[in-house]
């Protein structure tokens, strides 16, 4: 977008917030992110707060983001092609814009002012609609890949997965849901509940919890490692426990490590969209082993953590966590991987 920004005669300037495009597309400003002196993201701004609350904000930054290189397109024949590279359908006044390329300038400039959205999906495709009244504006359809609407590839997204997480504020400390939990073993008085599994029965998403005289507290016991892994790996950030991971990322000719306290993890992929499924590998003596699957179903991609537990921190408020995580992998290839097991 720099360069077709630039071919149409707009300077931009480092630090700069705002992009005025009134000369070339009426009512319309690009909105420009910074971050160390390099521009990371231009993109329009159409949506209200309620909006941002209401939908993905990943997906409404997209929609900013692509509409903004449509328009930056020196010619309906490259924003055409565009599309098609993309898999992206638009239609502009009810018109499909693969074989009527017209209208697209003045359509987003009205867009500012339409407060009807809608933004509707399925399994495989998101749709976008902007309504004046009765009559459509804009129509957009696109896939649910996500290089294209974080307007990243996976490598480019795995080497700054480090910086993000470390950017990332984590949020307020979540507070224990003990709701529409069922009898696990009544006479330890736990209580379960499995909002669903992964690929495998065994790898779940959930909470176990155990009812005591001051309270329900999530459970954390040796002798129950399996629950307490799930409940650790899901929900770090509501549990009393200061652990640390030593965190690899790994990716195709990628290698970075750090350190991250575990409960600033879980609040990250939460806020992200990924919903965690724990499955354990093997039960040792010195420790647990075992996969989580962070699965964001929204954009399509799963990040696979394997980490192991040392058992003496089972006694321990603090301590560190071993763990690799292989980013970005698109969902179904994991899968593939366990289909003689499924079967």
């Amino acid at each position: 977008m720099v360069e077709d920004a630039r071919a149409l005669g707009f300077s931009l300037k480092p630090e700069q917030r705002i992009l005025d495009l009134t000369k070339y597309c009426p009512n319309v400003s690009a909105y420009l992110d910074w971050r160390n002196g390099y521009l990371t993201d231009m993109r329009l701004r159409l949506f209200p707060l309620e909006e941002d609350s209401k939908y993905s904000q990943v997906v409404l930054r997209f929609l900013e983001r692509y509409l903004l290189a449509l328009v930056l397109k020196g010619n309906p024949s490259e924003q055409q092609d565009l599309l098609r590279q993309d898999f992206v359908k638009l239609y502009v006044s009810g018109q499909d814009y693969a074989t009527d390329p017209s209208g697209l300038k003045l359509a987003v400039s009205r867009l500012v002012e339409i407060s009807s959205f809608t933004l509707q999906e399925d399994s495989l495709l998101f749709e976008a609609k902007w309504l004046q009244g009765n009559t459509e504006v804009l129509r957009m359809r696109f896939p649910k890949q996500y290089d294209l609407i974080l307007g990243k590839d996976k490598k480019e997204l795995t080497a700054l997965f480090i910086e993000d997480l470390s950017c990332f504020l984590e949020e307020k400390i979540s507070t224990l849901d003990d709701s529409d939990h069922t009898a696990y073993l009544w006479y330890e008085n736990l209580f379960e509940k499995i909002t669903g599994s992964y690929i495998l029965p065994q790898v779940k998403s959930g909470s176990y919890i155990q009812k005591t005289a001051i309270g329900s507290i999530l459970l954390f016991r040796e002798d129950f490692p399996n629950e307490s892994m799930l409940n650790l790996f899901t929900q770090a950030d509501v549990m009393d426990k200061n652990f640390t991971l030593d965190l690899a990322v790994k990716g195709y000719t990628y290698y970075s490590q750090t350190k991250c306290p575990l409960s600033k993890f879980s609040s990250y992929m939460r806020n992200v969209g990924c919903q965690a499924y724990v499955g354990m590998e093997t039960v040792e003596k010195e420790k647990l082993t075992g996969t989580v699957f962070y699965v964001n179903r929204q954009l399509m991609y799963e990040h696979m953590l394997y980490f192991e537990f040392p058992r003496h921190l089972f006694k321990q408020a603090t301590g560190e966590i071993s763990v690799q995580l292989y980013p970005y992998i698109p969902i179904g290839n994991i899968g593939n991987l366990y289909d003689g097991e499924t079967k």
